[in-house]
């Protein structure tokens, strides 16, 4: 898990051993796995929420580029009505005669 062989986490518990004493090793080992469950429920609550920020400037991008796809659409549009009534799109052919 974190890179360690069975030789030096046997060296590990030994030095434990002699430093806490038999007596309290049970207690530091439980308090030690505790900090080490904390530890790694943060590292996974700070990872979500790394990935939720992410995900949520994905979706702000995606809204600026819709909006301004929109925007092009509605000012083509806006170019392609005729300004008076009745009167033929640029370019286009008028219905009411039939030619361009």
């Amino acid at each position: 898990m974190f890179g360690i062989s069975f030789g030096e986490m046997l060296v590990v518990a030994m030095v434990a051993l002699v430093i806490v004493g038999p007596q309290r090793l049970p207690a530091a080992a439980r308090y030690c796995g505790a900090l080490l469950g904390r530890l790694q429920r943060q590292t996974a609550q700070v990872k979500r929420e790394i990935s939720r920020e992410m995900d949520l400037e994905e979706l702000r991008q995606a809204k600026d580029e819709a909006e301004r796809i929109a925007m092009e659409v509605k000012e083509a549009g806006a170019a392609a009505v005729p300004d008076r009534p009745g009167a033929a799109p640029a370019g286009g052919v008028d219905e009411r005669q039939g030619r361009p």
